[in-house]
């Protein structure tokens, strides 16, 4: 294996074991958004949208496909624009937790 590839994996590898930390800041910030504590959409955005990037860009493709779900739904869902309006977080939810599982069973092939 190249110096690239080892460099490359040893990242994804890093990514990998950072998902559940960025998992639980995602969720954090959505029940603040969730339980009215903030109407800032902002960090939420961030925190999704610097996920699926990350995702894309480590060629995590299924965990990215999966995090671009949960991006277009904040981004995309006039519910999601409506305070008071919750399907669009169970949605958003669901997307984390498939995130979780895909992290699993990317885990469980090394």
């Amino acid at each position: 294996m190249s110096d690239y590839n080892q460099k490359f994996r040893s990242i994804q590898r890093k990514f990998l074991n950072s998902i559940d930390v960025r998992v639980a800041r995602m969720r954090e910030a959505l029940e603040l958004f969730a339980s009215g504590k903030t109407t800032d959409r902002s960090k939420l955005h961030l925190l999704i949208h610097d996920f699926t990037g990350n995702a894309a860009m480590l060629e995590l493709h299924e965990i990215a496909l999966e995090a671009r779900k949960a991006l277009n739904i904040f981004e995309g869902s006039e519910e999601a624009q409506n305070q008071e309006a919750t399907g669009w977080i169970e949605e958003i939810g669901g997307s984390l937790d498939r995130v979780v599982i895909l992290k699993e069973k990317h885990e469980a092939l090394k």
